[in-house]
């Protein structure tokens, strides 16, 4: 059996708010919610929509309303919450690449495992069908990152990409500096 994508579907999905919606070429779809927490919070794609689909990040600024109201009207505002550009490295390309739209960085497991606490850890895998336990140094999350197949977290799908024609060396090195300090 055959299955072919036919169209790019994808969905808007706010993290943060737990807030989804699909989104499909030529429907008209809307999805509404409050949000009261002011701050800047993630949009990325729930669809795996093709090649490109980790590169499929936005931003939600979360503004009070008199700051709402005079950006609606074309006034410039200065936005003083959390910026994305002010992230170090490492955590703005997780989320670049969509690494947040399967991992946690709060300890949450998803799709995938946590982020938080991990490097330096104790995990058990499966490899080449063989259960061990190994240690999660840098160099078992680069090997992670560039053959996810080789050593699978147990208890979690194996399903991630192979990100080594997503991600270059240098910010495979950022993301693994990063995570020392995900605790």
């Amino acid at each position: 059996m055959r299955a072919y994508l036919r169209r790019r579907d994808h969905g808007f999905y706010v993290p943060a708010f737990r807030i989804q919606q699909d989104a499909v070429p030529g429907l008209k779809t809307f999805v509404w919610f409050n949000a009261t927490t002011m701050g800047s919070y993630y949009i990325l794609c729930s669809q795996y929509c093709g090649r490109k689909h980790s590169a499929m990040i936005a931003k939600l600024i979360v503004v009070p309303p008199d700051q709402f109201e005079a950006w609606r009207q074309g006034k410039k505002i200065q936005f003083t919450g959390a910026s994305y550009m002010n992230m170090p490295a490492g955590e703005r390309l997780l989320f670049e690449r969509g690494c947040i739209s399967c991992h946690s960085l709060e300890g949450n497991p998803m799709v995938g495992p946590t982020f938080k606490g991990l490097l330096g850890s104790r995990v058990t895998v499966s490899s080449a069908g063989v259960q061990r336990t190994v240690v999660a140094d840098s160099a078992y999350i680069h090997k992670s990152i560039i053959d996810p197949g080789a050593d699978v977290v147990f208890g979690f799908p194996n399903t991630m990409p192979p990100s080594k024609d997503i991600l270059s060396e240098p910010e495979i090195a950022e993301i693994v500096n990063y995570l020392k300090g995900v605790k």
